[in-house]
C-alpha cells in the first residue's frame, strides 16, 4: 500500500516537481487556463447544440431555405393588394391600396444580413381618422374594449392596381361578426369577411391584500393600471393593451385565387398589442399593417420572438463563446512564455526573458 501512495505521489507528468518554483506556477496558470478554455468551449458547443435557441434558429433557416425554393416573392410582386378596414368611409371605394416592398424592416434586416434572402410583402402605416383615440387616464377609465373592426384584403394583377373597381376578394375570411348582426347597419359595398381587430382591449384585476386607494394603485401598478373603487367598495385595477401592429398572411393557390391563412403573431393573431402606459394619449395614426406570404420566413422570426423586440431567438450564449476564447489566448500566451524560457532563441538581448 505504502509502494501505491509513494508512485501516486510521485507521478509528475508535466515535471513541475523538477521546474523551479516560479516555473511551475507559470506551467500550472498554463493548465488551468488551458482546462478552463476547453471546457467552456464545450459547453458553449453543449448549450448551441441543445438550447430553445439554436432550435428556433434552425426552424427559421429552414424557413429561409424554403422560401428560396418557391416564387412567392415573384407572385406577390406580380399584383397589387388593397386592404378594408370597416366600418370606415375614409378612402375611395373603402379600399387602401399598399405598398410592394423588397426591404424588410429594422430588426429583419440584421437577419438578412446573415441569411440573404429576398424579401417581398406588402406594407401600409397611415392610418389616421381610422380608430378613435384612447386617453388612458383616471377619468376616462374604465372604458371598455374599443370598438371592433373587419379587416378585409382585395387583390388584382398589377396591370389593373389603378382600377379599384377591379379588386378581387382575397377569399377564406372568417366572417365579421357585426355583419350578421341586424342591430349594426352595415353598408351593402363593404364586405362581411375579415379578421377582428381592437384599437385597445380592457383587462380588470380584482385588488386584494390592500385596504386604501394607494396601497391598490401601488399594486396596480406593476399591471401598468389605474386603480378606482367600484360600486361593490371593490378596489379594481383597469389596464389596457393597446395596437402597434398588423399582419395578415396569405397564400397562393394553383386556380390563381389569393387566400387568407392566418395572422403573422404568436398564436396566429393578426394584431400585435402592447402595454398602454397610463397617462399617455394613443391616436393609432401610424399603425403598420402588412401583408406575408405564409411561406415567409418572417412569420417564423415574429412567432418565435412575440417578447422580443431585436430578434434574438432567446437567451444568447455567444458570450460563453467569447470567455473561453478569451482564456484560451491567455493559455497560449502561456505557452509562448513558457517556450521562450526553455529555448535559446529566445535569450537574445531582445528577448524580454532574457
Amino acid at each position: 500500500m505504502d509502494t501505491v501512495f509513494t508512485k501516486v505521489k510521485e507521478w509528475d507528468p508535466f515535471n513541475l516537481v523538477s521546474e523551479p518554483k516560479y516555473k511551475r506556477v507559470i506551467m500550472i496558470l498554463l493548465y488551468v487556463a488551458i482546462g478552463t478554455a476547453t471546457l467552456a468551449l464545450l459547453l458553449y458547443l453543449f448549450l448551441e447544440l441543445f438550447s430553445d435557441r439554436n432550435s428556433k434558429l434552425s426552424k427559421y433557416n429552414k424557413k429561409v431555405k424554403e422560401w428560396k425554393q418557391t416564387t412567392d416573392s415573384q407572385k406577390l410582386s406580380d399584383i397589387g393588394m388593397g386592404i378594408r378596414i370597416t366600418p370606415s368611409e375614409n378612402t375611395e371605394g373603402n379600399i387602401i391600396l399598399m405598398n410592394y416592398h423588397t426591404q424588410g424592416l429594422l430588426k429583419e434586416q440584421k437577419l438578412n444580413k446573415v441569411y440573404n434572402y429576398s424579401q417581398a410583402y406588402y406594407l401600409h402605416t397611415d392610418t389616421r381618422s381610422y380608430f378613435p383615440v384612447f386617453n388612458f387616464v383616471y377619468d376616462e377609465v374604465p372604458v371598455g374594449d374599443s370598438e371592433s373592426y373587419c379587416i378585409h384584403l382585395r387583390w388584382t394583377p398589377k396591370e389593373t392596381a389603378k382600377m379599384l373597381d377591379l379588386y378581387n376578394d382575397v377569399e377564406e375570411f372568417p366572417q365579421c361578426s357585426k355583419a350578421f348582426n341586424p342591430k349594426v347597419v352595415w353598408r351593402e359595398h363593404d364586405s362581411k369577411y375579415g379578421v377582428e381587430i381592437n384599437a385597445w382591449t380592457q383587462t380588470e384585476t380584482v385588488m386584494t391584500g390592500c385596504d386604501t386607494k394607494k396601497n391598490c394603485q401601488k399594486k396596480c401598478d406593476k399591471y401598468n393600471g389605474i386603480v378606482k373603487k367600484t360600486y361593490t367598495k371593490a378596489y379594481v385595477c383597469y389596464s389596457y393593451k393597446v395596437l402597434t401592429d398588423i399582419c395578415l398572411m396569405v397564400s397562393h393557390n394553383s386556380s390563381g385565387v389569393w387566400n387568407y391563412a392566418g395572422g403573422c403573431f404568436e398564436g396566429g393573431s393578426p394584431s400585435r398589442m402592447v402595454d398602454a402606459v397610463p397617462g399617455e394619449t394613443y391616436v393609432f395614426n401610424e399603425i403598420r399593417i402588412q401583408v406575408r406570404s405564409v411561406a415567409d420566413p418572417y412569420i417564423i422570426a415574429t412567432q418565435e420572438n412575440a417578447n422580443d423586440p431585436d430578434f434574438s431567438f432567446g437567451s444568447d450564449v455567444d458570450f460563453l463563446y467569447t470567455i473561453a476564447l478569451v482564456v484560451l489566448i491567455i493559455g497560449l500566451s502561456l505557452i509562448h512564455i513558457c517556450r521562450c524560457r526553455r529555448y535559446a532563441v529566445c535569450r537574445s538581448r531582445w528577448s524580454p526573458y532574457h
